[in-house]
């Protein structure tokens, strides 16, 4: 009977290990594939309007807000992570700099029909208030089909 136990045991051993050593072998390696782009079709299209009239300001694209602005620590008051934990998770669609310092100009939001949900308007309020105490231009563009460069021009030369 001992010598039964000992061989369903020794079966049960090797069953386990080839269906752990199958699982491992054959789950995807990798689960994180590359995008086609950082940027959505609408976004790509006010890129390339935008590359065409901004001359020779550099123009990044989805920034992280907690990379454009600081805390005041000293307005801050000891509540320093509050208020960078409000900007960390958040992004812009486009900023604007110097080509020799990297300063920013201008941040620019392009704005489809997600920002007329209630959750968006509350961000985009914040987002404008951040800005503006920050003194540093948040321009706020509906998707369109068609950018005019002379528009978009003149909301350059008017951050400057």
């Amino acid at each position: 009977m001992e010598e039964v136990f000992k061989t369903g045991l020794l079966i049960l051993l090797i069953f386990i290990t080839f269906a752990y050593l199958f699982y491992f072998l054959t789950r995807p390696k990798e689960r994180y594939i590359v995008v086609d782009s950082i940027l959505t079709p609408a976004e790509l299209k006010f890129y390339r309007a935008l590359k065409e009239v901004s001359e020779d300001l550099v123009i990044f694209a989805k920034v992280r807000v907690a990379d454009i602005l600081n805390v005041d620590s000293k307005k801050a008051k000891g509540n320093y992570l509050k208020y960078f934990n409000r900007i960390a998770k958040k992004h812009v669609d486009f900023l604007l700099c110097e080509p020799e310092t990297l300063r920013p100009i201008m941040a620019i939001e392009l704005d489809d029909r997600s920002h007329e949900r209630e959750d968006r308007i509350k961000r985009d309020r914040f987002l404008d208030r951040a800005f503006e105490m920050a003194g540093l231009p948040l321009v706020r563009v509906k998707v369109s089909s068609k950018y005019e460069g002379r528009e978009l021009k003149r909301l350059i030369e008017n951050a400057k």
